[in-house]
């Protein structure tokens, strides 16, 4: 296989590209919204888990 000049430069166009896209610092928001998502969710499903012990105790003192 020969490998020319121009195939040789464009490779390493594609090794600087590859460089940039690792170099990309995370975007905090994103970090800070899935936080978010996550307290949400969580807030649900103790609130769920609320309800439903309530229904149930409430079975127990109607009789």
């Amino acid at each position: 296989m020969i490998i020319n000049k121009e195939t040789n430069k464009i490779q390493k166009i594609n090794v600087v590209r590859l460089n940039r896209v690792r170099k990309i610092k995370p975007i905090k928001g994103v970090n800070n919204f899935q936080i978010l998502l996550r307290t949400k969710q969580q807030i649900l499903f103790f609130s769920i888990a609320a309800y439903l012990a309530d229904i149930i105790t409430q079975g127990d003192y109607n009789g």
